[in-house]
């Protein structure tokens, strides 16, 4: 059984075990081998929580065998990550046919008789919807831990969003839950959402019974941390740019990391593979991963450059995908990496990439567009456009530069007419007309004047519309781009 630390792994494992108490004719045993320090004490442990006296004279390993042949015993060992070295023992005791071993480690075993059952956080709902609020395990644990702690205070009907969003917040894993939980004594829900999206230090409890590998999430991190081998925790640092996931491809051309890199990364609980190929870090994961990151201001401007180029080059290249045959399936694409996606446009506005910019921003627009995300477009362009307007005095406005703000600025108009804003709509896109036909932008000056065409027929300005349209078709048509030409005569 394996799971990240924090993951509920223990009380899964006690679970489990209680359930087989009818099926196994000599009892249980669990064996918390948090206190074994080296390989060699395994078999002590397991001798121990068996009342098994080791005589002196001859192999522990061998006795303990010999003792559990004509035995039926269901057998947990707990917290197995740190003396994984010394696990071979037990393949050799499965030997015995009565007994059923469970090992609990954020690292797999590698032995030939394993079964891997991966922990996954608790369930929880995938929207803020209210409707379906029961029947997630997520929900019922944080629910079960406020009536601890503010047992007068039930919690009520208006505080299920924010009790959904710190259970998204933590991605359903239980310790972080009661860590949060532990702060409803002093703080409003609404603050500790606050805080868990900002602050990983806040995950802690001053609780005295509680073992001190699980007194905060950054002891649990750390530990696991300390576990790993330089190069892994070098590896492990850069693929803390992902945001939404990532696939092989995008691992190698990013972090410089191979296949067999991510299966050891995968092994330790560190990665979560989904049944689509994607690999996935746990949140509060990343989050750790990335202050160590951040310590590093030429590795983080290094590989968030790199992690930006991969991204809106990918992008650029999908601008016909979305207007093909295969449309769904083009957006699609783009979405299971819109996370991604996002984190590199606004790294490129922060570094002012204009050229990468420029080339991703008609893929980028038609993708907001045509999955109706008019908000969401607005926000993007919106936020590039403030980001581009706010260089240096002595910045050169170089063409590129002009041009991408322009491009920036009409579709940002272009949505904003899509919410119904028609007045900043047509000056916005005027503006953008413009600027656009003073950088010769003719393509660019085409879809401008469409949008600036479908904004004063919103307004009911039907002549003014016509003739922007037919100004629209004649610069598509003197570029001959044929999808252009659909799209004006469309309207």
């Amino acid at each position: 059984m394996t799971a990240p630390g924090g993951s509920g792994k223990t009380r899964l494992a006690i679970e489990v075990a209680a359930s087989q108490t009818d099926h196994v004719r000599d009892g249980l045993a669990f064996v918390t081998l948090g206190m074994v320090r080296e390989p060699d004490g395994i078999v002590p442990a397991i001798a121990a929580e068996l009342g098994l006296t080791l005589p002196g004279n001859v192999d522990p390993e061998q006795h303990l065998l010999d003792w559990l042949r004509d035995r039926s015993v269901f057998l947990v060992l707990d917290n197995a990550e740190h003396v994984i070295d010394g696990m071979p023992v037990v393949g050799r005791l499965l030997a015995a046919p009565g007994i059923t071993i469970l090992v609990t480690s954020r690292e797999r075993l590698h032995l030939q008789g394993e079964w891997v059952y991966e922990v996954d956080g608790l369930s929880v709902p995938t929207s803020d919807s209210t409707d379906s609020f029961e029947g997630y395990g997520s929900i019922e644990l944080l629910g079960e831990r406020l009536r601890q702690v503010r047992p007068r205070t039930p919690m009520r009907h208006e505080e299920r969003p924010v009790v959904i969003r710190i259970c998204q917040l933590v991605e359903g894993m239980p310790l972080a839950i009661e860590l949060a939980a532990a702060w409803a004594h002093s703080l409003t829900l609404d603050e500790i959402e606050g805080q868990v999206r900002r602050n990983l230090d806040f995950l802690s409890t001053p609780l005295r019974d509680v073992p001190d590998r699980h007194r905060s999430m950054r002891a649990v991190f750390n530990q696991t941390w300390q576990m790993l081998t330089a190069d892994e925790q070098a590896a492990y640092r850069r693929l803390s740019v992902f945001q939404d996931g990532f696939l092989l491809q995008a691992a190698g051309a990013v972090a410089d990391i191979s296949a067999s890199d991510l299966a050891a990364l995968a092994a330790k609980s560190l990665l979560a593979q989904q049944a689509d190929g994607r690999y996935r870090i746990h949140g509060l994961l990343r989050q750790y991963d990335a202050e160590l990151m951040e310590q590093s201001e030429r590795e983080y401007a290094h590989i968030h450059d790199r992690h930006c180029r991969y991204f809106l080059t990918y992008l650029a290249g999908c601008e016909e995908a979305p207007t093909g045959g295969d449309q769904r399936a083009a957006l699609d694409d783009i979405e299971s990496d819109f996370g991604n996606i996002r984190m590199a446009w606004n790294w490129a506005g922060q570094q002012r990439s204009v050229d990468l910019i420029t080339d991703a921003t008609h893929a980028f627009w038609l993708f907001h567009v045509m999955r109706g995300w008019m908000r969401e477009g607005a926000a993007t362009f919106g936020a590039m456009l403030e980001a581009l307007d706010h260089g240096s005095e002595d910045e050169p406005q170089t063409t590129s530069l002009l041009l991408a703000r322009a491009e920036s600025l009409s579709r940002y108009g272009g949505f904003q007419s899509g919410l119904g804003r028609y007045d900043e709509a047509v000056a916005q896109l005027a503006q953008g007309v413009a600027q656009l036909r003073c950088l010769d932008a003719t393509r660019e000056v085409g879809l401008a004047l469409n949008m600036l065409s479908a904004a004063h027929h919103l307004q009911g300005n039907s002549q003014e519309s016509k003739r922007l349209l037919q100004e629209s078709l004649a610069c598509y048509r003197q570029v001959d781009d044929q999808w252009g030409i659909a799209f004006s005569l469309n309207d």
